[in-house]
């Protein structure tokens, strides 16, 4: 469905904006050929009757015309030519073969104009103003024009520029379709291939198929056929001859030992230490690291999810998470607590001017401090429902001029009857 979707946001616009610049293309071609139609016809006309009306007032006045022009124009009326002729003088009208449509004179005219176009009653029509060269000097002939036919062409340009990109887009679904068809049935034998080597069936190869890409994926998967075949052959061997785990509480203790050995980070005037006092439950889990100018330490405790392994995959699982979304500056605390239930977690980040950044994920809520760690310090912070901190404290406020590691071996060694939890410890120097 990912591959039909991302084929349909791909392929399909490119359709869709090749059909609107060969549609607009099109109809740009178009609209200039009807003007140039209109303005051929309108010139056409305007030419010849400016002519004779030039004509007869080589030997006569314009006013003494007016009748017998009026008659002539009627029958060319009749012929359809044009739909009306008015000859303004001087900014007045003196001849109007349509007396019934008002107008407005023409003024001022030098050389032929067209208007642009307009509606009357059903038809579609331009008006031409041409000077004419008389003893006055100011008269000037309009003619309008019944330019319908040009319209009509125009809109059915517009629908045939509607039908190409309709067109052209229904090509560019059919193509999305069809190659997401294609794809998706390699990628079905691929995958159906790949879950049965993942479920152990080592038996059959890989369709390799025509398309490269493809041929090559499937040489990758014979491959990694043939080393899962040889790994798992070995473990087995491995697992029959030195029966490493011979019970679920063995898997967890041998996890627990990696899982919960100290982990120390130092960066310029400051280290950090998290250490478990005591016999540290099943799912606690800690982790410390330096990140660029700043070092990050966490703690925390998962609440039991089935037995004990589960809840040991559990909380390896929160650790990574943790880690990664730290180190990636996004860690969403409430998200966290969401996903995975947590007793409570405690995350603190240090900088070189000693200033520290606690959040806290407890039963009351999600909380945050800010505070400037004096020099020299040594600061404990662990779970608050540790009945020995207070006395630890004291402890350290004595004994400040120890390494981190003496201080670490005194606890363990002084309180580890009283405590069984995990603490994060930061010295100031």
């Amino acid at each position: 469905m990912k591959i039909k979707y991302n084929n349909l946001l791909t392929i399909t616009p490119i359709f869709f904006t090749i059909s609107l610049v060969f549609a607009f293309l099109n109809y740009n071609n178009e609209q200039r050929e009807v003007a140039w139609g209109i303005q051929t016809k309108a010139e056409s006309i305007a030419i010849t009757s400016t002519i004779f009306i030039e004509h007869l007032t080589n030997t006569q006045n314009l006013s003494s015309i007016l009748d017998d022009l009026d008659q002539k124009f009627h029958r060319i009326l009749l012929y359809g030519q044009a739909k009306r002729f008015y000859i303004s003088e001087n900014g007045v009208v003196v001849l109007n073969t349509d007396k019934a449509m008002p107008v407005v004179p023409a003024q001022n005219i030098n050389k032929m104009e067209i208007s642009e176009i307009f509606t009357k009653g059903e038809e579609s029509l331009v008006t031409i103003h041409s000077p004419i060269k008389t003893n006055s000097n100011g008269a000037a002939l309009s003619i309008d024009i019944d330019v319908s036919a040009a319209v009509k062409q125009l809109d059915e340009a517009i629908y045939e520029m509607l039908f190409t990109v309709l067109s052209i887009t229904m090509i560019g679904l059919i193509a999305s379709y069809l190659l997401s068809k294609i794809v998706i049935k390699k990628i079905q034998i691929l995958n159906t291939t790949a879950n049965d080597i993942a479920s152990g069936n080592y038996s059959h190869d890989v369709y390799q198929g025509s398309i490269r890409e493809f041929t090559d994926l499937g040489d990758t998967l014979n491959i990694m056929k043939s080393i899962m075949k040889e790994i798992i052959f070995k473990t087995k061997n491995s697992i029959i001859e030195e029966e490493k785990f011979r019970s679920e509480e063995d898997i967890i203790d041998i996890y627990n030992r990696s899982y919960f050995a100290p982990k120390h980070v130092s960066f310029e005037n400051i280290s950090l230490s998290i250490f478990t006092v005591g016999e540290t439950e099943n799912g606690y889990m800690f982790d410390a690291f330096q990140l660029e100018d700043k070092i990050y330490g966490y703690m925390g405790k998962v609440t039991k999810q089935g037995d004990n392994l589960e809840t040991s995959i559990k909380a390896n699982t929160v650790r990574k998470y943790v880690s990664h979304h730290l180190k990636k500056g996004d860690l969403n605390l409430a998200l966290l607590q969401k996903m995975f239930n947590l007793s409570y977690l405690e995350i603190v980040s240090l900088d070189a001017r000693s200033n520290l950044h606690t959040q806290k994920i407890m039963a009351g809520g999600i909380t945050q401090d800010d505070e400037k760690l004096e020099a020299p310090s040594v600061t404990l912070t662990g779970a608050k429902d540790s009945s020995v901190k207070d006395e630890m404290q004291v402890y350290l406020k004595n004994y400040q001029d120890l390494t981190l590691q003496e201080l670490i071996s005194d606890i363990n060694i002084l309180f580890s009857s009283d405590v069984n939890t995990t603490f994060i410890l930061i010295k100031n120097a």
